[in-house]
């Protein structure tokens, strides 16, 4: 039925043209600052889009160099990742003063830094460039069994991007990624080149938004894994009405079996728990390729987290080509993955559905074209529909992942969406989601104080993992400046061009930071309230929220440590900076 609908759907939309105006593009200089370049910054979500040249150093002296033009011309330099972060982080629209700095394409001159991993007397660790993605960090580490202690859902992401700024995991009881970064190999404003390994001074640099340095290489602790596998589990509630008992009762069914990571997402419209989770299950993996065997029903060799299909000659059944995954089986996989995998992840382009999934390019060329047409992109009806499918996505790259490589990373490819995020304790969930919930229903049946404004409907569930903040591992600048176990709930919406989703947004901070809720600062937050009352559509990021968002003794010891390793002020520019004025 669902595949009906999306085919109607697209015959009646498919006549719609829509030029791409960046494919009909040809190709710019972009110079500021004595620099040119033929590539200019622009984010994922494309709320910023800028005339900033970004360069792309090869090595060490080539990137002493750039800072080297850019302070000579009075300029800021702003060092970039995926472009993921939905803020203006790295700089903001209409600036003509920065060059923004990527490490797609380089590697470091002191050999010690490249990609590697360290052996020590019980430990391991790797050592990888910040321009690298994760998934040229996790073809590292997968086929040794190995894997950082927290990481994100997807390798779509730059390093350097990732231990900078507020990113977390979803592994119980572990913190933010960058708790797992044990040494530092920067570059300051003067060029000189710096090992931070000192484990009070890494903490400035710990989610310091590249306002003090370009991070060049870090060191990141392992853990080994020798069972490792994903799963994903579906609660219904029986009723919209469901109590905070049923809500803890189905987040229990979901640690049972020693799982060690969760990742959920809970549908308003179908009121659903969706779980995806991880396992270490020592002892489960077979101890040769008789333990492997053929399941006709799921129609791949099993358990499918350690066999795969591996025909040789002289196999005489299907189960006898089911052997044991091999580490040459992971590079090969790795090597598949790279081939999609954007080569210049700074262009702004999310990588979408991958063509050839389930409702891959045609959900794209749907949801693009609806993204277009209000009274489609309103529509209650498609909204719960698109809700409703995210699920059965999420479960088929779910089951891809693990049957490849089965290494966590399991968002193999990403949709342009609006994302906001907030970090609650855990105790209080249960609020935070019941609040989610009203804000959708009310936007859904016109009662919500915005809905005089706008039509806009959620079309997406809410998502949410947990991390446990530690002040003995926390950066300088850690939001939440707090202890404990957290949620960080994220609110999404596929690409909405409309702009209306700003006033679902808006209403929604309202509500949660009523709750307590503090702001995830790689994605969306910052509305100003007092112009949703006005009727004026809010815009995210206020400066004057940002603001107030560290506190005074954090500002401090941001300037402090700054003063010392950038005088200058050289990386201090975008929206991060803001943080500490």
């Amino acid at each position: 039925m669902r595949n009906y609908f999306l085919a109607s759907l697209l015959i009646l939309i498919k006549g719609i043209s829509i030029t791409d105006e960046e494919n009909q593009k040809e190709k710019q200089k972009y110079t500021q600052c004595g620099i040119t370049s033929d590539w200019t910054f622009t984010n994922w979500a494309k709320n910023i889009e800028t005339q900033s040249p970004t360069v792309f150093p090869k090595n060490d002296e080539e990137l002493r160099n750039y800072l080297q033009t850019i302070k000579a011309n009075n300029c800021k330099a702003r060092p970039v990742g995926a472009t993921h972060s939905a803020g203006g982080l790295v700089l903001e629209n209409n600036v003509n003063n920065t060059i923004v700095v990527s490490l797609a394409f380089y590697e470091p001159d002191d050999t010690k830094w490249t990609s590697q991993i360290i052996v020590e007397v019980n430990s391991k660790s790797v050592r990888i460039p910040t321009g690298k993605s994760l998934l040229d960090l996790v073809s590292l580490l997968r086929p040794k069994k190995l894997f950082t202690p927290s990481q994100t859902a997807g390798f779509i992401f730059a390093v350097g991007g990732v231990i900078s700024n507020t990113v977390h995991g979803g592994y119980y009881d572990k913190g933010f990624i960058n708790y797992y970064v044990t040494k530092m190999r920067v570059m300051l404003s003067s060029g000189e080149i710096k090992v931070i390994e000192d484990k009070d001074e890494i903490k400035y640099w710990r989610q310091s938004f590249g306002l003090l340095g370009i991070v060049t290489s870090v060191e990141i602790e392992l853990e080994e894994r020798d069972d490792f596998t994903m799963a994903t589990i579906e609660n219904d509630f029986s009723s919209p009405d469901f109590t905070e008992e049923e809500f803890n009762k189905a987040l229990a069914d979901t640690r049972k079996n020693g799982e060690i990571y969760g990742e959920f997402f809970f549908n308003a419209y179908n009121i659903q728990l969706f779980s995806v989770i991880f396992r270490n299950t020592k002892g489960d993996s077979p101890n040769d390729d008789s333990g492997c065997y053929w399941n006709y029903s799921a129609v791949c060799c099993y358990p499918e987290a350690f066999c795969s299909y591996q025909y040789k000659i002289g196999d005489l059944n299907l189960s006898e080509s089911c052997r044991i995954k091999k580490k040459s089986n992971f590079k090969d996989i790795y090597t598949e993955y790279h081939i999609d995998f954007p080569d210049i992840p700074t262009k702004g382009d999310p990588t979408w559905f991958v063509p050839g999934d389930e409702y891959g390019s045609e959900m794209a060329d749907i949801i693009y074209r609806i993204s277009k047409i209000p009274f489609l992109a309103h529509d209650g009806s498609i909204c719960k529909t698109l809700a409703g499918l995210t699920s059965l996505v999420t479960k088929t790259l779910v089951t891809k992942s693990q049957r490849e490589s089965d290494d966590g990373y399991w968002i193999r490819s990403a949709p342009r969406a609006n994302f906001m995020a907030y970090f609650f304790r855990a105790d209080t969930l249960f609020k935070a989601i019941k609040a989610y919930q009203n804000v959708v229903y009310s936007l859904l049946d016109g009662s919500s104080p915005v809905s005089k404004y706008t039509t806009f409907k959620f079309n997406q569930p809410c998502e949410w993992r947990y991390v446990t903040l530690n002040s003995t591992l926390a950066s300088k600048y850690q939001v939440p400046n707090l202890e404990g176990e957290f949620v960080v709930i994220e609110a999404l919406n596929l690409n909405d061009d409309l702009d209306d989703f700003k006033w679902g947004f808006a209403q929604l901070e309202h509500d949660w930071l009523a709750i307590g809720g503090i702001p995830h600062l790689g994605k969306i937050w910052g509305f100003d309230y007092t112009l949703v009352e006005k009727g004026i559509r809010p815009e995210p990021f206020s400066k004057d929220i940002a603001r107030k968002i560290m506190t005074p003794e954090q500002k401090s010891h941001f300037k402090e440590y700054q003063s010392k390793v950038d005088p200058d002020g050289l990386f201090s520019g975008g929206l991060a900076i803001e943080f500490f004025k």
